[in-house]
């Protein structure tokens, strides 16, 4: 149910849908995305780096930090990183940068997180290729606000959309 003259959709959905309308908008936005993308990717091999060839003057398998934060290590490098800091094949905790992460801010191929940015991701927030979440934005996105080519949710927003609430997109569709 909504007032007259207003939209189906929320609010942050409607500006998104505005920027995309607007290319030079829409190409900044992405540019300011990739940018931060790429400097969270480089900053992260850079730092594996520093800490595992420098730190000890030799290759070493991973690195646990002695500092803790809570019974967390506050860095944690290798295979399996587990701290407040992760960076690894498999990490989880707090930020956690891997092919496999877990965390609260989850980057990487496949992650889940409160925030999670990946080609495959889960959780409240996301930006990836596969997004499943409450807020999901990617190239197929499932979830209560979704916007992306194929998008499917309560709110849908994408080139195809199939909202139970509202769908905005050239093929749309209402569930339910």
């Amino acid at each position: 149910m909504t007032r007259p003259g207003s939209s189906p959709m929320p609010a942050w959905m409607d500006k998104m849908n505005d920027l995309t309308r607007n290319t030079l908008q829409f190409r900044r936005t992405f540019r300011k995305i990739a940018l931060i993308s790429a400097v969270l990717s480089v900053s992260s091999v850079i730092l594996g780096d520093v800490v595992l060839y420098r730190a000890r003057g030799r290759h070493t398998e991973g690195y646990t930090s002695q500092l803790r934060v809570g019974s967390l290590p506050l860095l944690s490098i290798g295979r399996n990183a587990h701290g407040v800091f992760a960076l690894g094949g498999r990490a989880t905790g707090i930020v956690a940068v891997g092919g496999i992460a877990v965390g609260v801010v989850a980057y990487g191929g496949l992650s889940v997180g409160v925030v999670a940015v990946g080609g495959a991701s889960a959780g409240l927030f996301i930006f990836a290729g596969l997004a499943l979440g409450w807020r999901a934005i990617g190239a197929i996105a499932v979830g209560h606000g979704a916007v992306g080519a194929i998008a499917v949710g309560r709110y849908a927003s994408g080139a195809i959309a199939y909202g139970l609430s509202a769908a905005s997109g050239a093929i749309e569709g209402l569930m339910g």
